[in-house]
């Protein structure tokens, strides 16, 4: 099993070349201490990143299934439209090379080589 490499967010100049590295290297990652309400920012540089490489990831956010169970509780026609726009968003993401998980209530972010999963 693959060990996660720990990134701790300095600032945004020594974050790109440090994920490229990684990118390139096909090792997973956590990116912590990211500052609040920059978590969107981070994300969008590894996605970036990756797909500069070549390879393609899919995004997605830490426990999002139990906020969607919360939401048929109060309103099904919200939770069908969030389970639809989920099932879509993975479809076009199939077979990613990476998995970039956002903290919900956080503002860390995992980013998993999945590609030899394939």
């Amino acid at each position: 099993m693959q060990k996660l490499q720990i990134v701790e967010f300095k600032d945004w100049e020594s974050l790109n070349p440090t994920i490229s590295d990684l990118v390139s290297q096909k090792i997973s990652f956590a990116i912590i201490n990211v500052p609040k309400g920059k978590q969107s920012m981070a994300t969008e540089i590894v996605e970036q990143t990756i797909e500069s490489a070549g390879m393609k990831c899919r995004i997605r956010t830490a426990n999002r299934g139990w906020a969607v169970g919360a939401l048929t509780v109060l309103t099904l026609g919200g939770a069908a439209a969030a389970a639809a726009a989920v099932g879509v968003h993975n479809l076009a993401t199939i077979n990613p090379d990476y998995e970039v998980i956002k903290e919900m209530f956080g503002s860390d972010i995992q980013v998993e080589y999945i590609g030899s999963a394939k």
